[in-house]
């Protein structure tokens, strides 16, 4: 038993060593699914967020959802943790007074802000699973602001239900004729 011991604290050793003198800890901030908005703040661009990474786990598809929100102007992209962008925000020319918010072009609300054209923001879909994004800001005219994101279950639309139901449907009538057509011959 001693000898076992030993041999687990051979292995654990070296592996503690490499995580305490590696010097880097990362906090990522837990984004439930289907929880609403998640607020960042930001410096200038060319910058990570804070709160980066965001992570969370799904069963099913998510749609990962990003607006720039109270000072229009804004864009951000996201990566995944080999550095592969799958999402950015759009640059939008703000030329008018925003719906959102007192006086326009200050959302603080991002369901406002995700459905006024005047505010960058964009969604994608991912599949389930463990992710963890990074979102970085690729513009910001005023050097710092707030942002949201969100990831919310992937609904499927009715035509593919229909479609899925169709398919069941033809499945039981299929397997109904072969099990009548069995015992009609045997």
């Amino acid at each position: 038993m001693e000898k076992r011991s030993l041999q687990s604290l051979m292995i654990a050793l070296p592996l503690f060593l490499v995580i305490i003198l590696s010097g880097t800890t990362v906090h990522a901030t837990a984004v439930p699914v289907d929880g609403g908005w998640t607020s960042f703040v930001f410096g200038a661009a060319s910058t990570e967020v804070s709160g980066s990474p965001f992570d969370w786990a799904s069963a099913g598809s998510v749609i990962l959802t990003v607006t720039d929100a109270f000072l229009h102007g804004d864009t951000f992209h996201v990566e995944e943790p080999l550095g592969t962008t799958i999402l950015t925000t759009p640059f939008v020319v703000a030329d008018s007074l925003s719906t959102c918010g007192p006086g326009g072009g200050f959302a603080s609300d991002p369901d406002c802000a995700v459905a006024d054209p005047l505010y960058s923001h964009a969604s994608t879909l991912l599949a389930a699973g463990f992710h963890s994004v990074s979102v970085f800001v690729d513009l910001s005219p005023y050097q710092s602001g707030s942002a949201f994101l969100r990831v919310d279950s992937a609904v499927p639309e009715p035509a593919s239900l229909l479609l899925l139901g169709s398919g069941l449907a033809g499945l039981g009538l299929w397997g109904r004729k072969r099990l009548k057509n069995n015992c009609a011959n045997g």
